[in-house]
């Protein structure tokens, strides 16, 4: 069947009372409810149009780099405001000092330890396999290394000479990140030779 053409009468071509937001201004409007929407409009229009007008031109790297060493001068005058103000503090040193060693200590026995344990049993409770192994080889990699107050690395066990009047450093190398799962590592594929 095909589709057939109908002819349909259009009773009022231009309707008096039409309810568009475009026509609004031709409703009858209360005294209470009176705003111009098409003034509105127009003045949205002017004011895009006047900040379209004007573009910039920058060079963008330029702008970039101008920034970046902007930041990096802000960044290296806070540094120099924190280490005048640690200096200031009478016993500042032995404070930040012993905040550091505890800090570090409860960072590599406490925290990251029951962080490990919290993980894997969620692992067992979602009926996957635990990573025991993996999680304490990468926490066992971590490294805490004093150093003097000028960067001068000692050894993991070492403290720096006079370290409570002078001041301590703490770095740590290879820093653990907990992962949710471990990529499983690719074992030598044994071949099976067929006769």
């Amino acid at each position: 069947m095909r589709a057939q053409r109908r002819k349909i009468v259009i009773r009022e071509l231009f309707q008096a009372n039409v309810h568009s937001p475009l026509f609004l201004d031709r409703i009858y409007k209360p005294i209470f409810f009176s705003f111009d929407i098409s003034g509105l409009i127009k003045l949205v229009f002017e004011n895009w149009k006047e900040k379209t007008k004007e573009f910039k031109i920058a060079n963008y790297a330029e702008e970039n780099a101008g920034e970046k060493r902007q930041r990096a001068k802000r960044e290296e005058k806070a540094r120099i405001k924190v280490a005048e103000v640690w200096d200031t503090v009478l016993f500042a040193q032995v404070i930040r000092g012993s905040l550091l060693l505890t800090q570090s200590i409860f960072r590599k026995y406490i925290i990251l330890p029951s962080l490990i344990i919290v993980k894997n049993i969620g692992r067992m409770l979602l009926f996957q396999s635990p990573e025991w192994s993996e999680d304490l080889k990468d926490l066992n990699r971590e490294m805490h290394i004093k150093c003097t107050y000028n960067g001068v690395q000692l050894s993991e066990g070492e403290f720096p000479q006079n370290w409570l009047r002078d001041g301590i450093q703490i770095k740590i190398l290879f820093p653990f990140r907990l992962k949710p799962w471990h990529k499983p590592q690719k074992g030598p594929l044994i071949k099976i030779q067929c006769k």
